[in-house]
């Protein structure tokens, strides 16, 4: 139960008088700038002052409490009789099956998303009762407490920088950026999960996605959007947040607050301007190379099996030429809140953003405030002018550019020490591969006085013991890279989430046996197949390895059709619309996406990097045959993967996209292709005949089957309009 809401069929009329009373002007000061979004959040704050309803659950509330179980309550607690209270525990168990199969229905039916059921079969932990201390001091009272979370959090404050460390690099050209449209906040938005939480205006993304249907409260939007990036001012309301201590998962122990996460909490309407922002920058950095090649976290189109793919195929490469490989994996210690804003205004000059986004960076970082939230515990506002928050769209992006140039300054210095560089958000990991593990240390050894990492033998007082497996970014890597570990774990994970999931149904009550299938597809499948790529690829060995996962989807397809122990598994998996694992696997490495390997591949891709020492394009046609691995398998039949057309190019920039542009020129048929559409033909080719200077082009879209693969897509003329002249202009 929520503490107070509003509901959505009155949110509309709550805010919709008050913005529509906000005048449509781009402000060109940073006064106006201020007004204009405080009229906003001012309508925000008093419409959930005027209309939200406040309830307080305690932790006797039941949700599913009904009359009927109160009623037998009465009776039982008058006559304590046995036969009475039988009646209510029988009131109180009907009671919960109808309340939760109307919530299963209602999740899986109504909203069509029957993921969301899953948290209810998560396994729940008991909260850590341990005292937190600040150094040796135990936190006695919430004023010590705040203290220290603060100063964990802001530990950055004050640092000294030094911005001549990237004169070693080259400036890059700098770039436009055009205005945000109407189309591009829409993409954005929609991308939104509803279930999100709101910030301190209360405002979720449901309400908005509401609200910006009103054509001015959009134009409104986007007004303040703009010009936020042409004055270059990011207004004082929108950097006050909520900061929510979370705990970080599989901690040893939560009695320091490094173990604790805080994740913070924006305006939304701030949120949806940050989300496009972050698209824009994603968009350049990728497309003009400002990432670096083996950067691999916090980026689209990049994954941590990505990492997993480069790690594996450079051990195997270096096995086919008697190198040992030796890795020295970190983390960067309370990287979000340690970076420094000045230095990021650097950063950003060096990677070519125009001056005024430089500007409006400066603007967006300083003059920070958050509250800490722990439970029903609130802060004072703490200023917070370091770093970069967690929940933030704008955060991976910040963290990205900044570990981008400290990667192109490593490969700089790291030629002749022959050493590899990965970097997953702030995990990172140093490969050194030689003939000898000693002369790998020589590399090593190289960057830890200075970082002081700490390697074997020793991580400061504590003696590192050697294991069997190494997990790293959640794959479990052994000496001989077969995997049997990882794919273990995930098997024996999936096993028993599909164990935990007949809870939301059998064959009489609860989740259909369609909704079981798509629960299994959406929510089992990608635990069991996490990282599958690592250890499936042509010359592999995993015959054994995959009989696990068929014995976890022999389990699935039991729960998804109600069929007997003992029934065959073929047509179990044929019942439940289950193609057989080998097959999965096979559908799922045909169409995956391997374009950020480029350094590893040959010739095939559109867009390449500089290769690596280990990479495809530099092996011998011998060496080739040798190197078994999924690098090796996509660069062969990358070419018949890999579209003809580039991802990046400047007519897929946003902001200057068709739809930016011309999206009321734009119309999308979405009818049901099985109504006659002749008459609403007819309709248009009357309405655009009117005027003798419109012009239109109709299109549908084909795919062609050419050697049993689909060719690119291609447009052709709709063949109604193909017999009809309009003006004497034909549609050809």
């Amino acid at each position: 139960m929520q503490p107070a809401r509003i509901e959505l069929k009155s949110s509309t009329q709550a805010w919709g008088p008050d913005l529509a009373a906000v005048p449509v002007a781009a402000p060109a000061t940073k006064e106006g700038i201020e007004a204009l979004a405080d009229a906003i959040t001012t309508a925000f704050s008093d419409a959930w002052l005027a209309h939200s309803t406040e309830s307080k659950p305690t932790k006797r509330s039941k949700s599913w409490w009904t009359d009927e179980c109160s009623e037998t309550f009465g009776v039982y607690q008058l006559s304590r009789s046995l036969a009475d209270y039988n009646k209510f525990k029988k009131a109180c168990k009907d009671t919960k099956h109808d309340f939760f199969d109307e919530r299963i229905a209602e999740i899986a039916t109504s909203r069509k998303r029957p993921w969301d059921l899953m948290e209810w079969v998560k396994q729940r932990k008991l909260p850590p009762c341990e005292a937190i201390h600040d150094g040796d001091q135990p936190c006695d009272d919430m004023d010590d407490l705040w203290d220290a979370l603060h100063g964990t959090y802001n530990s950055a404050s004050g640092r000294e920088y030094d911005a001549s460390v990237l004169d070693e690099l080259p400036d890059e050209p700098v770039r436009d950026w055009a205005d945000f449209s109407e189309h591009e906040l829409l993409s954005a938005l929609k991308g939104c999960s509803n279930s999100s939480a709101p910030g301190p205006e209360h405002v979720t993304w449901v309400h908005l996605k509401e609200l910006l249907k009103d054509k001015h409260v959009l134009v409104l939007f986007i007004v303040l959007a703009n010009a936020c990036l042409r004055v270059g001012h990011w207004p004082r309301i929108f950097k006050e947040s909520l900061s929510v201590i979370v705990l970080k998962p599989n901690k040893p122990s939560y009695t320091v607050p490094k173990a604790f996460r805080p994740i913070v909490l924006l305006i939304t309407f701030s949120k949806l301007i940050e989300k496009m922002i972050a698209n824009r920058i994603q968009f350049d950095a990728v497309k003009h190379d400002i990432f670096h090649p083996n950067q691999l976290g916090g980026i689209h189109q990049r994954s941590t099996e990505d990492a997993g793919l480069i790690l594996t195929h450079l051990v195997r490469a270096g096995w086919v030429k008697g190198l040992q490989t030796s890795a020295l994996a970190f983390d960067i210690a309370q990287f979000f809140p340690s970076i420094n804003h000045e230095m990021f205004m650097a950063v950003l000059r060096k990677q070519g953003f125009l001056p005024v986004l430089v500007e409006f960076f400066a603007s967006y970082l300083v003059g920070r405030s958050t509250v800490y939230c722990w439970n029903t515990f609130q802060s004072d506002l703490q200023s917070a002018d370091v770093g970069v928050g967690q929940g933030s769209a704008l955060s991976p992006v910040i963290s990205g550019l900044f570990i981008a140039l400290v990667m192109k300054l490593f490969y700089i210095k790291a030629v002749p020490l022959n050493t590899t560089l990965l970097s997953f958000v702030d995990d990172g990991t140093i490969l050194a591969q030689s003939k000898h593990l000693d002369d790998n240390n020589v590399g090593l050894h190289a960057y830890n006085p200075s970082l002081d990492l700490g390697y074997a033998p020793h991580t400061g007082v504590t003696p590192l013991k050697p294991k069997t497996y190494w997990r790293y970014l959640g794959f479990y890597f052994d000496r001989g890279l077969t995997f049997h570990e990882h794919v273990r774990y995930y098997a024996t994970k999936a096993f028993t989430t599909v164990q935990a999931m007949r809870m939301l149904g059998n064959s009489t009550r609860g989740l259909s046996p369609k909704q079981r299938h798509l629960l299994y597809r959406s929510c089992v499948v990608p635990i069991a197949t996490y990282g599958y790529r690592l250890w499936y690829f042509d010359g592999a060995r995993n015959k054994g390895t995959m009989n696990q996962l068929k014995r976890m989807q022999r389990k699935a397809a039991l729960w998804i059709t109600g069929a007997f122990r003992t029934s065959p598994t073929g047509g179990l998996e044929a019942l439940a619309g289950l193609i057989p694992v080998h097959l999965m696997l096979k559908k799922l490495a045909t169409r995956a996406v391997h374009s950020p390997l480029r350094s590893m591949m040959g010739e095939g891709l559109l867009k390449r990097a500089t290769p690596h020492a280990r990479s495809a394009a530099l092996m011998t046609p011998a060496m080739r045959g040798k190197v078994k691995s999924t690098i090796m398998e996509v660069d062969e039949c990358v070419h018949t993967l890999t579209e003809s057309f580039e991802p990046f190019a400047p007519e897929a920039h946003p902001g200057d996209r068709l739809l930016d542009h011309y999206a009321d020129r734009l119309h999308f048929d979405e009818r049901d292709p099985a109504q006659d559409r002749r008459p609403y033909l007819d309709e248009l080719i009357a309405k655009v005949g009117a005027d003798p200077l419109t012009v239109l082009a109709a299109t549908d879209f084909l795919l062609i089957l050419i050697n049993n693969l689909y060719s690119r897509a291609r447009w052709q003329p709709a063949r109604y309009l193909q017999t009809r002249t309009l003006r004497g202009l034909g549609t050809r």
